[in-house]
């Protein structure tokens, strides 16, 4: 399977959402700005655990949330994908 960068942003509505999705932000990935984060070196198999954690504490309709893969070696984003549909980016695998 192969490795890539992800970057993780979210907009969340709820302070007391927002916090604990950040500390599940944290425990596994680098912060760069307040709602963005870099998940390095990672395969899709391993990045899912953490979106599911913190899909699980979103509000549908209020929150969203957005993963960018970068290949390795370049900084052009790669795909997206948002709270409606949050595993797209496994079919263009």
């Amino acid at each position: 399977m192969q490795r890539a960068n992800f970057l993780i942003t979210y907009d969340i509505s709820n302070e007391k959402r927002l916090s604990k999705i950040a500390k599940a932000m944290e425990r596994e990935a680098f912060r760069i700005q307040r709602s963005v984060y870099l998940y390095p070196d990672a395969t899709i198999k391993e990045i899912i655990p953490l979106l599911e954690k913190v899909i699980a504490l979103m509000h549908e309709q209020k929150d969203d949330l957005r993963v960018y893969k970068i290949k390795k070696g370049s900084i052009a984003l790669q795909s997206a994908i948002d709270i409606d549909n949050p595993y797209v980016f496994l079919e263009m695998m």
